[in-house]
């Protein structure tokens, strides 16, 4: 089977007061990446809609977060190309210290992590999208990050 990257994605995290990423289990049902830890919120963006209106019905969907009641902001537009990455997406940060009501059909449960504590699950072979471990590299493990 072929692997294609020519398709656009959201996907986002959830970071608390205390800097800590809210991260979802998948559901062992989902054929990609089964009981494996997600970010926060992901979807496909569709040809003809664009990256913001995508995040905020997904995130409405999977979530049950309106984006308009939270402070958001854009990390990172990347590419399979430039950044090997697994799509062309953007990456987004939501703010809120609130657990989301979850779509239960999609995660199992979640953690609050550190950008350290969701390393070190990676690392102990904790299974994960593909993309996750390069952008949490890039934005969260990066000593610029918090400057």
């Amino acid at each position: 089977e072929e692997w294609l990257n020519n398709f656009r994605t959201i996907n986002c995290f959830i970071v608390n007061s205390e800097w800590k990423l809210w991260i979802p289990r998948r559901n062992g049902n989902k054929k990609l990446f089964p009981n494996g830890l997600d970010f926060s919120c992901w979807w496909h963006v569709e040809a003809w809609d664009w990256y913001l209106r995508t995040l905020r019905k997904e995130i409405g969907e999977e979530l049950n977060i309106d984006l308009a009641d939270f402070d958001y902001k854009v990390l990172w537009r990347c590419n399979p190309s430039n950044d090997k990455v697994s799509s062309f997406m953007e990456i987004y940060e939501i703010n809120s210290n609130e657990v989301p009501n979850y779509n239960t059909d999609d995660f199992s449960d979640y953690k609050w992590l550190t950008p350290d504590e969701l390393n070190d699950e990676i690392t102990n072979w904790e299974n994960v999208k593909s993309d996750l471990p390069k952008i949490l590299n890039k934005y969260y493990l990066n000593e610029n990050k918090w400057d």
